[in-house]
This record gives structure tokens, C-alpha cells and sequence, in this order.
């Protein structure tokens, strides 16, 4: 008999605290239900609010002409910013009230968790930015370079450019991994040895293999600036009409003919 009658005292304890739990988180639970409709309807407003806030400033016209529109369709992102960072703002909000709401029902872990992701998000903003400007300056330094070197008669300036281009998004690349509190000191190795050898390999090629070479492209640039087409000409024992200045050579015409003279005789010729 008494151990039917402990039996009944136990089971009917658990059942106790079985409703004494939901008792007590029903209305945490409730409240967390109100919280996120709150934060729901909030969200929503900001959302519609910040949406005619960038159709009124004209958002993507600016970043189109600051070339910013062409990093961000680099990333996939099919929207245009008018219509995304309202969408971006709007759960972003939504994870903050998901935090509150968690942490007034209990779930600490589940707080604590997009605690920590808020926490870090900064991080993230910054490199994201970092990737966006560091494209958008390395595009419009690889055009410059471009422009620089078509002008002067560089033949590869196109390949310049883009090379130019690639180095900055590579350092901005660095820069962006160091934002996102990644242990550097291994990319910073890597990236130590192999610009150090791109350094010494350009320096090798240009001091050594293609001196000559880079004499004729600088004396080509400077004699553009001197002589025109048409003028009457005496070269390295070769006298007539200019035709042309080229990367490394420069075309006279005499007596009907055409005759190559290398770029590096303007420099023997002034220094005699």
C-alpha cells in the first residue's frame, strides 16, 4: 500500500512541475510572439520608409556614376541598392528582434548566438566595403593606366591596365581577410613571398632581359613629343620624311622606301 501511495505522490509531482513549466513559459512565450509581431510591423515601416528615402536621392544613379554599381553586380546581386539594402535593413532588424524575443523566453543559447553574430557583423560591413571601394579605385587606376600608356604608344597597355587593376584588388583583398579577424600570419607570409618574387622578377625582366627594349619605349615617348609626322628627318645616317614613331622604332620614308630606325638613336643622337 505505501509504495502504491509513493508511486501516486511521484507521478503526481512530475505532472506538477510538468504544468507548473508550461504555467510559467506560456507567458514568456507570449511575450516573445509580441516582440517579433512588434518588431515585424517596425521593420516594415523602416523598410517602406528607407526604400522611398533612396528612390527620392536617387541612389543607384549616384553609385552608377561613382562606379560603385559595377562592383556590386560583380557579387551577384541582380537588385539594384533601392531595392536591396531596404530588404537587407528589414532582416537585419527582424534577427535583432529575434534576439530579444529568444532571450525573453529563455533560450539563452540562441541569444547569445546572434549576440555573437551582431558582434561580428561590423567586421563583415568593413571588409564588404573595403572589397567595393578597393575594385571600383583598382578599375579606375587600370583605365588610367590604360589611357596613360595607349597615349605614350605603349602597345600592351591594355594588359598594363588590367595588371595594375589585379595588384590593387589583391592588396585590397588582404585588407578585407585582415577585417575579418582571420589569423594573418600565414595570407601574410604568402603574400610576402610571392610579392616579393613578382617584385624581383619585374625588376630582373626590365633591368636585364629587356633593357633594351625599354630604352627604345622611353625614347619613343619622349621623340613623340619633339617630332611630328611629316617632318624632315636625319637618324642614324637616315634622312627623309618621319612616317611614324612606334614602340621601338621610328619609319622614315627616303627616296620611296621605308626604313626601320631603332628608338634608342634619338638617345645617341643627343648625346653626340
Amino acid at each position: 500500500m505505501s509504495g502504491d501511495f509513493d508511486l501516486g505522490i511521484v507521478l503526481i509531482d512530475i505532472f506538477s512541475n510538468i504544468i507548473r513549466g508550461i504555467t510559467e513559459f506560456l507567458p514568456r512565450l507570449l511575450t516573445a510572439f509580441v516582440v517579433i509581431l512588434i518588431g515585424w510591423v517596425g521593420a516594415r515601416i523602416l523598410q517602406k520608409t528607407l526604400s522611398s528615402l533612396l528612390d527620392r536621392i536617387r541612389i543607384d544613379s549616384l553609385l552608377e556614376k561613382a562606379g560603385i554599381s559595377d562592383s556590386l553586380e560583380r557579387l551577384s546581386l541582380k537588385d539594384t541598392p533601392a531595392v536591396w539594402l531596404p530588404k537587407l535593413v528589414f532582416y537585419l532588424l527582424m534577427v535583432f528582434f529575434f534576439k530579444t524575443a529568444a532571450q525573453v523566453a529563455g533560450m539563452v543559447e540562441i541569444s547569445n548566438m546572434i549576440a555573437a553574430f551582431f558582434a561580428y557583423l561590423p567586421s563583415l560591413v568593413a571588409a564588404v566595403i573595403i572589397i567595393l571601394l578597393g575594385s571600383t579605385i583598382g578599375r579606375f587606376t587600370g583605365r588610367a593606366v590604360t589611357h596613360a600608356a595607349g597615349e605614350s604608344g605603349v602597345e600592351y597597355a591594355p594588359m598594363l591596365g588590367r595588371l595594375i587593376s589585379g595588384l590593387i584588388f589583391f592588396v585590397v583583398a588582404v585588407m578585407a581577410i585582415a577585417q575579418l579577424r582571420i589569423d594573418m600570419q600565414l595570407v601574410n607570409a604568402v603574400v610576402l613571398i610571392i610579392f616579393g618574387g613578382f617584385v624581383l622578377a619585374l625588376a630582373l625582366s626590365f633591368g636585364l632581359g629587356t633593357r633594351e627594349i625599354t630604352r627604345n619605349i622611353v625614347a619613343g615617348f619622349y621623340a613623340r613629343k619633339v617630332f611630328r609626322v611629316g617632318d624632315e628627318i636625319d637618324l642614324d645616317g637616315a634622312s627623309g620624311t618621319l612616317r611614324a614613331i612606334t614602340p621601338l622604332s621610328t619609319i622614315i620614308e627616303q627616296d620611296g622606301r621605308r626604313i626601320a630606325v631603332s628608338n634608342c638613336a634619338f638617345l645617341r643622337r643627343r648625346n653626340s
